[in-house]
Order: C-alpha cells, then structure tokens, then sequence
C-alpha cells in the first residue's frame, strides 16, 4: 500500500458527511460560533456597524438542541433498565464505574452511552466506538493488569471503511486527535494521527501514521478473529431537516431584536403652516432657518406643553405598526412547532387541544417506534463492545438487553396513567387479569432497575388480593366479608401479626372492664358512691374523688390516654 496517499484515501460518502458536518453540529451546540458563522446581514443598505451591533444583542433560539434532548433524555432514561448479563469481572467492575471504562474519564457504560454516544448518533445519524488495550504485544492478552477500554470517534473522524459479504468490518481509517504534554505534564498542543486497521489472516493488523498520512509511526498485529471498533447508523441524522429551520430562526429572531430596539419607538409629529413659517422666516426642512432659536427647537415632554395654530390638527406621538413584529413572532411559533415534528419523526402533542385521542395516541406509537430503532442500534453496538472486550479478556461475553418500550411520558403522564389502571383493576372478575394491571402500572412509575422490578412482579404475583385499598378492605371486613387473617396480608401487614393483634385487643379489654367494675360495684354492705356521677344527694360516703381518679386512670384505658368524662369511649 503507498502510504504517501493514506491521508487522501476517502471514502466516496465522506464528502457529503464532511460538508454536513459542521452545519449540524454549529446548529446543535448553538453559541458564539453558530451566530459567527449563519447569522448575515439584514439587508444591502445595512452597515457593518449596524450589523455588529445587532450581532451583540442578538440571542440563539435554541429549539433543534432543545426538541433533540427531549429524544435523547427519553432514550437515557430508560438506560436505567437495560440488563448486562454475565461477562467477566473486570468488565462488571467497568461497565458499573467502579474502574471506569472511558479511557482518561470516570463512567459507567450508560453515562458514556448517555453523554457522548447518543448526542453524536441523533445530531450527525453516525459515530463509532474504539475497544483498546495497551499496544504493548509482549503482553498477554488476558493480562488483568492492563483492562480494555473504550473511545470514541465522531462521524468526520472516520475516513474510510469497508465490510465484507457476511457485513463484518474488513478495514477502517480513523483520524485520532491526541493532546502532547509538556515538560511539565501538562496538556499542551492538539496532534492528529491516522490509525489504518485491517483484517487479516493472522488477526488485526494496526498501523498507526504521522499526522501528514506519509510516514508509519507504528505497526502491531492483535491476535483477534474481529476488528474492535463498531459503527453505529441511523437512516438519518435527525438535524438534517431542522438546521436550516435553526439558521432561519436565528436570523428572524436577530431582525426582531433589532427591529424592537432601533425602531420601535413612539416619535412625535407636528402639522406645519407654509405662511406661519414664512411670517418667522423659516423657508422649510431644505432652506435656511431666520427664525430665533428658541423657535427652531421643540421641547417636549410630559410635563411641557406646545400651543399650535388654529385649524391644525393637534401634535402628537406616533409610532411603527406592530402587524410586521406580530407576523414574524407567529412565523417563529411555526418553526419551533414544526421542529419539533421533525425531530419526533411524527406530529407532537403540541397544541393537544386541537387533536383528537386517536390521533394523538397514533403520533405517540409513531413516535415511540422510532426511539425504539434508535434503542435497538444502541443494544447492537453495546453486544459488539462485550464481544471485543471479552475477546481480549479471552472469556465469555456478557449478553446486553436494551428495553423493548421508550416513550416520551413526563412523570406526571406516567402517574396519571397508573392511577387510571389501578380503577380499573377492582372492577374486573379476574385475579389475574387485576395483576397484570398492577404490574403495567408498577413499571410505569417504578423508576428502578431490571432486578427490583421482576421482585415487584413476583411480589404481586403473590399477593392474595390486589386492590389494597384501606376503605375497601375495612369495610369488607366489618361487613364480614373478608377474615381478619385475610384483611391483614392484603395491607401487607408482617406474618403473625393478626395473633398479637387479638392479645393486644383482648389485654385492652380486660383493663377497660376493670376501670368500670372497680369504678361501679362497691362493697355489699354500701350503696354505689353517687358523688362521682353528679349526685351528691345520694352519697353515702367520701370515695367518690377516689372512684374519679380511679376510673380515669389512663394505663386502664383502651388508647392508654387519661379519661375525660362527657366523651364517647
């Protein structure tokens, strides 16, 4: 191979990827560089002062970043329930941030999928996933010492690709982008190589080239059946029909702002009379001014008056139409809406009002098929990283599993829906049936993982009643249809606590039974002391503060608080 030609050799779709770039990315990051770069001037007859000033004020309408993450933070937040399962201990350790498994970063699998993979894959619909390990072949390969890990390489930064028939990666040019450090061990300058892989009889060939493609810098061969990089597509990149609804925005809105501050202002106005202005000697906006000062100047103000001749109209303040203002703020309302539509890849719940329940539960499916492409691509990629990690580990990789459902769903819309479940759940003739309700809505408000959740399934599967409603079940049990044993495992009460109940019940009722025996039945030989009930007519003896005190004893009471008579017990 000439290696003179290395930095050269493109691939024939890498142009049109270039030439998208930038674009897509200036119009997802927003900022200084995207207004440099696609906010032009106004007209022919504005000035480069003009502009300049209208550039310092004018703001970035963010709403392709905002619709964008919207997408991306309905697909992270279900990375929360996606299952690794097996592969090695390192690469556990990895995946979970115990180790790490960036390469000079602290993340987990899913915060880097999250952060770095995801917003590259929707904004530029391509990014590829590097799994290395030191290049220091007199290594074992299993060396534990020197664990995998993992970069990652934007679209622009893969040159050159190609697969073979059974759609395995057969060779790929990658642009690197390392920082040399000084003598100090700081960060200093960025340098650009070009890493060439190749897939070959003996395993993968790696040659690394000096930043101009001319010159090796080094060549090894690892002993892997694949290339460990993985490329992820999708159809589209999701910018590629709202960039230019972005740089539109951006202008309209930069001609708003410069139209509500340089020209919308009242001003005033005043009629003129040819021969008054002749008796003063003023000869008009054109000739020369005879007239006194004081007469060519008009002070005005709220508190300062102006006559004016007879027959003239009054003088007054005008000010520009606000139709022109009006029209480009619904232009942009517009925009903004039809963004989102692009983005979602299906009509949003926007203007919910003006849609029915069909439709809208049509745009919600439409719109959660997408995210499920985009979630299968991600599930793809993450097994192909555990089949290349593993392979250098030599063990068995792990499986990963990505969640079969995504959706757009606030919290509240995720409650509202449980709730809506629930209702239903006690109205159906069917156990069953009432549990399969309960584990839907379980998942929908359940924010946990895989793992907790199949507990909360099997939990619910096990549970003798499903509606645990406290009004039903008192109810049911004071009416008698329901055993007390039953009543309290469907409250979810501890195993054995019905027993202690009936001893706490029965000890209650025996000290209540006390209080009045001792307090109403006194010796045969006396008469009931009447004093205490408010009777001192037939008080035969002194005891009745004793009887009192004696009755409102609280440790002989049934909520072991002091009595007070005139209340229901």
């Amino acid at each position: 191979m000439d290696s003179n030609s290395m930095a050269t050799r493109l691939h024939p779709l890498y142009g049109q990827i270039n030439d998208e770039y930038e674009k897509f990315h200036l119009a997802y990051e927003g900022g200084e560089n995207f207004k440099e770069e696609y906010l032009y001037y106004f007209s022919t007859r504005e000035s480069n002062e003009e502009f300049e000033a209208r550039k310092e004020v004018t703001y970035v309408p963010s709403h392709a970043k905002a619709a964008i993450t919207e997408i991306k933070n309905a697909i992270f937040g279900r990375l929360v329930d996606l299952a690794r399962i097996g592969g090695s201990a390192v690469y556990n350790l990895a995946v979970n941030c115990f180790i790490g498994v960036v390469i000079n970063r602290v993340d987990s699998m899913s915060s880097f999928i999250g952060k770095y993979i995801l917003p590259e894959l929707l904004v530029q619909g391509r990014v590829g996933i590097y799994v290395d390990r030191s290049s220091d072949t007199s290594l074992p390969l299993a060396d534990k010492k020197q664990p995998p890990y993992l970069y990652y390489f934007k679209s622009i930064d893969i040159l050159n690709w190609s697969y073979t028939f059974d759609n395995k990666l057969k060779s790929v040019l990658l642009r690197r982008t390392t920082n040399e450090e000084d003598e100090y061990g700081l960060i200093g300058d960025e340098v650009e190589t070009l890493r060439l892989c190749a897939l070959i009889d003996s395993g993968v060939k790696i040659t690394d080239y000096k930043p101009d493609g001319s010159t090796i810098e080094a060549e090894y061969i690892l002993p892997l059946e694949n290339i460990p990089f993985v490329i992820l597509n999708l159809s589209q990149p999701l910018m590629r029909d709202i960039a230019d609804y972005q740089i539109a925005m951006l202008n309209i809105a930069s001609s708003d702002i410069g139209y509500l501050l340089k020209a919308n202002f009242p001003f005033y106005t005043e009629q003129r009379d040819a021969l008054a202005d002749l008796a003063v000697g003023r000869t008009g906006a054109t000739g020369t001014e005879a007239g006194s000062a004081s007469e060519q100047v008009v002070e005005v103000s709220p508190t300062q008056g102006r006559s004016y001749p007879k027959g003239l109209e009054r003088p007054g303040f005008i000010h520009p139409s606000t139709d022109p203002i009006k029209a480009s703020m619904d232009k942009q309302e517009q925009l903004k809406s039809e963004i989102r539509q692009l983005v979602a890849l299906a009509v949003t719940n926007l203007e919910p009002q003006r849609q029915s329940a069909a439709s809208k539960e049509k745009d919600k499916q439409g719109l959660e098929a997408g995210l499920s492409v985009i979630g299968l691509e991600l599930e793809y990629a993450e097994n192909q990283i555990s089949k290349f990690w593993h392979a250098y580990e030599i063990e068995d990789p792990a499986t990963v599993k990505y969640p079969n459902n995504y959706s757009t769903r606030t919290d509240a819309d995720r409650r509202a829906e449980a709730d809506e479940l629930l209702k239903q759940a006690p109205k159906v003739p069917s156990l069953t049936y009432q549990k399969a309700l309960a584990k839907q809505a379980a998942k929908l408000t359940a924010n946990t993982d895989a793992e907790t959740l199949d507990t909360i399934n099997k939990e619910i599967d096990d549970a003798v009643v499903v509606s645990i409603d406290y009004e039903i079940i008192k109810s049911d049990h004071e009416a008698g249809l329901v055993s007390t044993e039953t009543a309290s495992r469907a409250r979810l009460y501890p195993k054995g606590e019905v027993e202690q109940a009936k001893k706490d019940h029965a000890e209650r009722a025996m000290r209540i039974a006390a209080a009045q025996s001792s307090a109403r039945v006194m010796d045969a030989s006396k008469q009931v002391n009447q004093s205490a009930r408010g009777n001192d007519d037939l008080d035969t003896d002194d005891d009745a503060d004793d009887e009192k005190e004696h009755s409102q004893d609280a440790a002989l009471q049934d909520d072991g608080a002091k009595a007070v008579r005139g209340k229901e017990d």
